[in-house]
């Protein structure tokens, strides 16, 4: 095996002088000293070091007096080995990056009152939480490493779907501008509002270990959201017959967003919570609620 690899180092050599990276036309210096075996060309050699019964062969540039390691193999060491072993690099720091993966939570909105309690004038829209709930996709993520994975921002995409079950007999009215009284003409048995976004974060995440699995992760940032879709959905039981009513795009809902997100875990659980720091309806045309969600997801 050593034979093979000294006969690599001298082409090795010979083609770094080929390229021009020395100019000079000189042979081949080679130097043995106990396990290692050193092929010098100019400002370039390649070292042979025999460790435990294995060889490791590295190529070096002379930098300020100093012979500087550009690149190494291990003896018996193959392409795929090579490729196999990046991959594994890059799966491992993706695993240090908390957005990508499959949440689900508790979703309501609270008033310019901070409080789930909406202000008087604003009750009939009270969510009942016990039945409403989001779920989200995320999917592709991209990280800006400042300190190894420890300290990171990152961004990417991600869908979510928002399901507002009313908490009383409430109809409300869409159009240039929202209405909402109590339904004395039917007994609702289901009454939700639900939208989709395409959402893209701004997140900066600290990590507390390299260890995927082993990590705390914390991460605080602005999500932003694009409205994609969205329903109001009726359903009533009446003379013995269940009827539903759909309502396609609500257009008084707020088409772009902006929440404040907190996460938190341990390994690839993720525990999150965010606030709306955009209202859910347009200004001019419904009232003035901020959104709010909670939950609990996996990371891949």
């Amino acid at each position: 095996m050593k034979v093979f690899f000294l006969t690599m180092m001298i082409f090795a050599s010979q083609l770094l002088l080929a390229q021009g990276e020395d100019s000079s036309t000189q042979e081949p210096e080679k130097i043995v000293s106990g396990d290692t075996t050193i092929v010098r060309l100019g400002k370039h050699q390649l070292k042979i070091v025999e460790r435990e019964g294995k060889d490791e062969i590295l190529l070096e540039k002379l930098q300020e007096d100093e012979w500087i390691t550009r690149k190494s193999w291990t003896d018996g060491e193959k392409d795929e080995d090579c490729f196999e072993s990046k991959f594994a690099e890059w799966h491992r720091k993706n695993k240090l990056t908390h957005w990508s993966g499959i949440y689900v939570g508790s979703n309501g909105y609270i008033g310019n009152n901070q409080s789930i309690e909406l202000p008087e004038g604003l009750s009939l829209l009270e969510v009942d939480y016990s039945q409403s709930f989001m779920f989200a996709l995320n999917f592709p993520e991209i990280k800006l490493r400042l300190i190894k994975d420890y300290v990171g921002i990152y961004t990417g995409l991600g869908y979510q779907f928002h399901s507002y079950r009313m908490r009383q007999n409430t109809h409300i009215g869409f159009g240039n501008e929202m209405s909402f009284e109590i339904d004395s003409l039917r007994a609702l048995t289901r009454n939700t509002v639900q939208a989709g976004y395409l959402r893209a974060p701004i997140m900066l995440e600290f990590n507390t270990s390299l260890n995927p699995a082993k990590t705390v992760h914390f991460a605080v940032g602005v999500v932003g959201g694009f409205l994609l879709h969205s329903t109001y959905v009726q359903n009533y039981h009446e003379a013995g017959v269940d009827y539903t009513l759909n309502s396609q795009r609500i257009p008084n809902l707020n088409p772009f967003t902006a929440e404040v997100m907190v996460r938190a875990g341990y390994g690839p659980f993720v525990l999150f919570a965010s606030y709306g720091l955009t209202p859910m309806f347009r200004r001019s045309e419904g009232p003035e609620l901020f959104p709010i969600n909670a939950g609990i997801g996996f990371a891949f």
